[in-house]
Parts: C-alpha cells; sequence; structure tokens
C-alpha cells in the first residue's frame, strides 16, 4: 500500500540534518548545552499581516475563503552562542483552518477544510537583557515547509481542491517576545510570530453546480500567518546566554 506521506523520509532527513548542524554547533560551543523546549502557536487571521478573507464574485456567486483560527506545535532546540545570541531549529506541525463561503441569491453554501503541513525553521535570535532573568528575544531566518498533500472537499453543490504548489517551499520567520529565565525551573516565553511564503503554498479550485448555475474559479492560497507564540524550555546547566565581554 502507497504511503499517505511519501515525502516523509526527506523531512526525517531534513530534521537530522539541522540535528546534526546543531551536534557540531554545540561540540564548538561546549561551554553551553542545547535547550530542549516545546512550542504552542495558536494562528490568528488578520489583514494586517496578509492573511485576510478573498472573495471573488462570478455573475451572481459569490466565492469566499475566509481564514479561521489555527495552530502550530512542535520542539524546538536552541543553541547558546557568544555575545548574547543563539541559533534554534525544531520541528512544527502547522494547521490552517479556512471557511469556504458560496452565495449565490440568498443562498448560502458553507463549509470548511484544512491545509497541513510541517515546518523546519532555523533562525538567529538576539537578546536584549532587561533584568537579572528577563530578556527581549528578536529573532529572524528561513523555513523549510512541507507539504504531504493536496486537499478535497465536496457537497452536493460544489468541488473544492487546494492543489500543493509543491512539497517544499522555502518561507520567512520572525519572532519578538519577552523571556522569563530560571535555574531550576526552565524558561518561559511569549511573544509573537510571522510566517511569510516566498510562494504561495497552494492554489485552489471551486466549481459550483445548482440548478442552471455553475461557476468556477481559482484563487491562491498564500500560506502566511499571525500568530501568538507561547514556549516552555526545560532546564540546563545554565539560565543566560554566553557573553564573553
Amino acid at each position: 500500500m502507497r504511503s499517505r506521506f511519501p515525502y516523509m523520509p526527506m523531512l526525517k532527513n531534513a530534521l537530522l540534518l539541522a540535528l546534526f548542524v546543531f551536534s557540531a554547533i554545540a561540540k564548538v560551543f561546549a561551554q553551553q548545552e542545547p535547550r530542549l523546549g516545546i512550542a504552542i502557536k495558536p494562528i490568528i487571521p488578520s489583514g494586517l499581516f496578509n492573511n485576510e478573507a478573498d472573495v471573488i464574485r462570478r455573475g451572481n456567486t459569490q466565492f469566499a475563503i475566509n481564514p479561521q483560527v489555527g495552530y502550530s506545535a512542535g520542539v524546538a532546540l536552541r543553541q547558546d552562542l557568544p555575545y548574547l545570541l543563539s541559533l534554534e531549529t525544531g520541528i512544527y506541525y502547522i494547521r490552517r483552518i479556512y471557511e469556504l463561503n458560496i452565495t449565490e441569491g440568498e443562498n448560502t453554501t458553507s463549509n470548511k477544510f484544512r491545509f497541513v503541513n510541517y515546518e523546519i525553521p532555523v533562525t538567529g535570535l538576539i537578546y536584549i537583557r532587561l533584568g537579572k532573568n528577563t530578556y527581549l528575544n528578536n529573532a529572524f531566518g528561513l523555513s523549510f515547509d512541507f507539504f504531504p498533500n493536496s486537499v478535497y472537499t465536496e457537497n452536493e453543490y460544489y468541488q473544492q481542491k487546494a492543489e500543493r504548489t509543491y512539497w517544499v517551499l522555502p518561507a520567512l520567520t520572525a519572532d519578538v517576545g519577552g523571556e522569563y529565565r530560571t535555574e531550576k525551573n526552565g524558561n518561559f516565553y511569549i511573544g509573537a510570530s510571522y510566517h511569510r511564503m516566498l510562494i504561495n503554498m497552494a492554489k485552489t479550485l471551486i466549481l459550483y453546480e445548482k440548478g442552471a448555475v455553475k461557476e468556477s474559479v481559482t484563487t491562491p492560497l498564500s500560506g502566511n500567518y499571525f500568530a501568538l507564540n507561547f514556549r516552555y524550555y526545560f532546564p540546563t546547566n545554565r539560565t543566560a546566554p554566553i557573553d564573553f565581554n
């Protein structure tokens, strides 16, 4: 039987490569062991971040694709470097949720569909120390986004397919937030994230047919998102980044 996730071996290889790079860095900066963390990011629809409803009209029929609240969850691996710098990677599961509304006259057909992918980001972090245990974190980097499959939904009046652009795509990622560090209980982080696809992640093809009305549209799904960012890093032997000054 053919696997539902034919590109999973490549995803595993990419993660192994990231872990290999981190192992090499950890040997260079042996004073600080890598820090493991977990992250949960609620995805918030926002027009300010190019993540808003896409509305298309064909004759008397209106098609609207509205981003809904989604989420991201995963693990992070951070390696502290000299001079309040760090390098971070990880692997994240992303679930974007969309609502499709088709309005024709006074009749509306609605349904939701989800688009799932995996991310392996590589980001550089710089810290600004605000107090004894508090830091302002700023991060920017590149993400490799893996899309295992396309998405298909239908009912008696429409057929919809969100067709992925490619199985892996690049994106830019940025984070800003505050972190509180403790010696025995780990680090607590709260902030915000922005994920900007360099190429649209998919295109949506919709065919609507009801009575004498037959319309179709094709529109891109950018995949950009804004999210709140909650993280917890497990304790290690140090609570502060290495500072050689």
